[in-house]
């Protein structure tokens, strides 16, 4: 998929196939573009802020509206920060000729490597945070308020404002009454998983660099998902205020309860050729490996 997505950016197919992983999973042109950056965008942040808005929806095509001008506004302020501490180092004053020296074709342009040298342009990699938090999330809004009507949208905002106090028996209904990412359930949940990553990839193609460069999704936290969850009050997900986000493109931990197939048919339902990198961790506890039984549960 990183060829694609380069090619995409405009990257000849030559040279795109020399791409290298820089970091973690960023892939880069060697020696040939501007160093890579990232930062990170807490998506549930975005979507919780529609959910307590949710009486005035009268379905969930209303709400995923409703969450991508959210995400818009929140994506033009990301890159409104980026580009002004961008600006704020202009080249004159913080020349890189080290970089500059190795990085085609900074010499041959007579130019800094900050300053339009290299020869292909700048990609700054926007984390998406929390993809399996959103996906569980809507997931649960379209069947339980507005499919079956099982819970009032009055009744679901309060409970989250109050982070599921006296609410716990509505907290299991979303936990266990809705489908879950990471099960291999196609239209009522890895398809929204599907959406949410195009989503991602097509807000931030709407803006560039302040030197003409790209901002590109990802799908990945690190560990930033732990700090941005402590910060988020309760998700319809049944997740409670302060808990983690959902880990990177990973289906929230725990509910993947339909073995390693099912979480991998998941995993790759969405097009992950709009994203700049990706992360999926599978934990195993060793104690499944320690019998027969719990072997034949990998199947």
């Amino acid at each position: 998929v990183n060829i694609p997505m380069l090619c995409r950016l405009g990257i000849p197919l030559e040279a795109a196939r020399d791409y290298a992983l820089f970091g973690c999973v960023e892939p880069l042109i060697p020696g040939r573009e501007v160093a890579w950056s990232d930062g990170r965008f807490s998506m549930p942040e975005c979507f919780l802020k529609v959910v307590l808005r949710l009486p005035e929806f009268s379905g969930i095509e209303e709400v995923i509206a409703a969450y991508a001008a959210e995400m818009r506004d929140g994506m033009k302020k990301y890159a409104d920060r980026f580009n002004a501490a961008l600006l704020a180092q202009p080249a004159d004053k913080y020349p890189d000729p080290l970089l500059s020296a190795f990085t085609s074709d900074c010499i041959g342009r007579g130019r800094d490597i900050n300053d339009g040298g290299a020869e292909f342009p700048r990609l700054h990699g926007v984390g998406m945070m929390g993809l399996a938090t959103i996906t569980d999330g809507i997931a649960a809004l379209k069947k339980l308020v507005f499919d079956e009507k099982a819970i009032a949208p009055e009744r679901l905002v309060e409970a989250l404002k109050n982070d599921f106090r006296g609410e716990e028996p509505l907290r299991q209904q979303l936990l266990h009454d809705a489908p879950k990412y990471g099960n291999d359930i196609g239209t009522d949940c890895d398809d929204i998983a599907r959406r949410m990553v195009e989503l991602c990839a097509d807000v931030c193609g709407e803006f560039r660099t302040a030197d003409g460069g790209y901002f590109l999704s990802c799908m990945a936290s690190n560990t930033s998902n732990v700090p941005a969850g402590e910060v988020l009050g309760a998700t319809p997900d049944g997740r409670h205020a302060g808990e983690p986000l959902s880990d990177a493109a990973s289906p929230c931990g725990g509910r993947d309860r339909n073995g390693p197939t099912a979480f991998v048919n998941s995993i790759v339902t969405p097009d992950y050729t709009g994203q700049a990198c990706t992360v999926v961790n599978m934990r195993f506890q060793p104690l499944l490996f320690n019998s027969d039984a719990g072997r034949t549960a990998m199947l």
